[in-house]
């Protein structure tokens, strides 16, 4: 069933009654769906008339919904509407309004700014009628408003705390609204809550501020980003909030570089580099007007740390002694107690007054500090093992490697340098010379370094040193050489001499071995292994390189004399350069030989060895 509705008239909700199963309330019609009809029906609903004047009510039409040729319609009906004479030039009457027009009036009212009459309406619907929840909601949030714009203290006020009673939800976010409520309550001698709603106005401008400060700082320009959390910052009353910022803007200058003098007239952005300086004096500064204009801050004894640490980044070892001395009597409670007392041991240690570094370092080991996280508790502080490695340090850098050892072993697992430097000064070490020379009937002189080491063995083989040669051009990795089924001219063991003391000692060995030939001796010890070639021999060569060429000259270890008819082989890397005999005056010449190579010479098995 479709009944179309004249214009000037609205439907009033809930009015319609008949038989029907669903109805429709349809923009230019009433529309009714029925399971099954019997007999004859009736169906009604209420129209409200709005709008006087004459209407024409187009008739009705029924008809089953898949049985479109049966249909029937009414009659068309025509409707008037006339204004009741006088109603225009007074009020309806309480009896004669409904809720729903005193709602459209108000709400029309405010639209027009008409705050007087608005409200009138509002506080009608809220004193005379039972409201829906949502509407009493959003009467009071529309009475807040007026008081808002009224300025009428009492009524914002009351309105407000109705309203967030209510829905919390509905509590101003607009800014305007706020600092209104704000005063409204100051001006009712609710300053409490006045001082509450302005403190949150103020952090809340001063977080814009901040993400501002933050957006420069994404884009690449630090340096803009501070001047900005700077001028906010001067604008903000001394609170908790406020006052962190403060500081963690000084600390951030620490690690702020300097921007680069050199710009460039079209560069908005300034830029830096890892050359240019750390803002650490603006830093310091900072930090100490903090203290100055903070001395009641639980941030105070936090920003004296900060600066002294910086300072000692700076290297003015002077300024960390003298703050760092000031900071201990003056926050004797302070959770950074501990860290300034290290900072000032390190003042020292960077000054290179050892024995005061020491003496200041020694609290840490010795006594209890505050807790990082309860400072009004004392316990060991976990900068004690700082007091282990700095006089580790300074054993270390004194000689005193023994005590340095000891001390770095037991903190090598919490501090990376302490591990290293015992890991260097524990290490073995041997070395031998490549190549030891001696004349024939002359005893050899092994000479040996070594390190971390209780003995170190000897072995002294006879070898053929054109073959060695042959197999180790440069002499690289001789004590490689399988040597087995070779008897050794000598073996035995060279014990050291005194305790350890973790330092290198050069020794000399005499070796058993006076006749003319050439040796391989090899040392092992530990882990370690190394090899020299002794050549006992009568011969001697030098070089001289000159215009291109190579000129070996051949002579007697002990006269110095020429010798010819020596067999000269010069090697560069694993080639054979040129070889020959030298002329009776000793000389064998040759092109020069590119970058390093080596001469080796031989007659009647003395051999002698030259490399460049």
């Amino acid at each position: 069933l479709e009944d179309p509705l004249p214009a000037g008239f609205e439907v009033v909700s809930g009015s319609a009654e008949g038989p029907f199963d669903r109805e429709e309330r349809r923009d230019d019609r009433q529309v009714f769906f029925f399971a099954s009809l019997h007999g004859a029906t009736a169906v009604s609903y209420v129209l409200q008339a709005i709008h006087p004047g004459d209407y024409r009510a187009l008739p009705a039409s029924a008809r089953p919904m898949y049985e479109p040729e049966i249909h029937g319609w009414s009659r068309e009906n025509r409707l008037a509407i006339r204004p009741e004479p006088g109603l225009v030039s007074r009020m309806p009457s309480a009896e004669e309004i409904t809720p729903d027009e005193v709602w459209g009036m108000a709400l029309r009212d405010f639209a027009r700014r008409d705050w007087a009459k608005a409200r009138g309406g509002f506080e009608t619907l809220l004193s005379k009628f039972e409201l829906r929840p949502e509407v009493q909601e959003e009467a009071f949030a529309r009475l807040f408003s007026i008081g808002v714009e009224t300025d009428d203290s009492a009524l914002t006020v009351k309105s407000y705390e109705q309203l967030v009673d209510r829905n919390p939800r509905r509590a101003p976010a607009d800014m305007k609204e706020r600092r209104k409520l704000a005063t409204a309550y100051q001006a009712l001698g609710e300053h409490e809550r006045a001082l509450v709603l302005f403190r949150g106005i103020v952090e809340e401008q001063f977080l814009a501020d901040d993400d501002a400060a933050g957006a420069f700082a994404r884009i690449g320009n630090p340096w803009r980003a501070y001047a900005l959390a700077d001028a906010t910052l001067k604008l903000k009353p001394d609170e908790s909030w406020e006052e962190a910022q403060e500081l963690a803007l000084a600390r951030a200058y620490g690690a702020l570089r300097a921007p680069l003098t050199a710009q460039g007239p079209a560069r908005r952005v300034p830029q830096s580099s890892d050359a240019m300086p750390f803002l650490f004096t603006e830093s310091v500064r900072r930090l100490r007007s903090f203290q100055a204009h903070h001395a009641d801050s639980s941030l105070a004894d936090e920003a004296g740390y900060v600066a002294v640490q910086t300072l000692l980044q700076m290297q003015l070892s002077a300024d960390v002694i003298a703050e760092g001395t000031k900071f201990v009597p003056r926050y004797p409670k302070s959770r950074w107690l501990d860290d300034v007392t290290f900072l000032v041991a390190s003042g020292h240690f960077q000054a290179g007054d050892y024995d005061k570094a020491l003496a200041a370092s020694q609290p840490l080991y010795e006594r209890r500090f505050p807790r990082q996280d309860d400072p009004s508790e004392e316990d060991w502080s976990p900068l004690r093992a700082n007091a282990i490695h700095l006089p580790a340090k300074i054993a270390h850098l004194r000689g005193d490697l023994t005590r340095a050892v000891d001390l770095y072993r037991q903190v090598e697992n919490l501090f990376p340098d302490a591990r290293d430097a015992r890991e260097f000064l524990t290490r073995e070490g041997l070395e031998l010379r490549d190549v030891e020379r001696a004349g024939v009937g002359e005893t050899p002189v092994l000479h040996m370094r070594r390190k971390n080491l209780a003995d170190v063995r000897l072995k002294v083989y006879a070898v053929d040193f054109m073959i060695l040669y042959a197999l180790r051009r440069d002499l690289s990795d001789v004590n490689k050489i399988d040597l087995a089924g070779v008897e050794p001219v000598k073996e035995w063991a060279v014990a050291r001499q005194g305790a350890e003391d973790f330092r290198w000692h050069d020794e000399t060995v005499p070796l058993p071995a006076k006749e003319k030939g050439v040796y391989l001796v090899v040392a092992k010890g530990g882990a370690l292994d190394a090899s020299s070639v002794v050549l006992v021999s009568d011969l001697d060569v030098s070089v001289q390189e000159t215009g291109g060429r190579i000129r070996i000259y051949a002579t007697h270890h002990a006269t110095g004399a020429p010798i010819g008819d020596v067999y000269v082989k010069i090697g560069a890397g694993a080639a054979i350069h040129a070889q020959g005999f030298t002329d009776p005056r000793g000389v064998f010449e040759a092109a020069a030989a590119p970058g390093q190579f080596s001469v080796v010479a031989e007659k009647d098995g003395n051999v002698a060895l030259w490399r460049k």
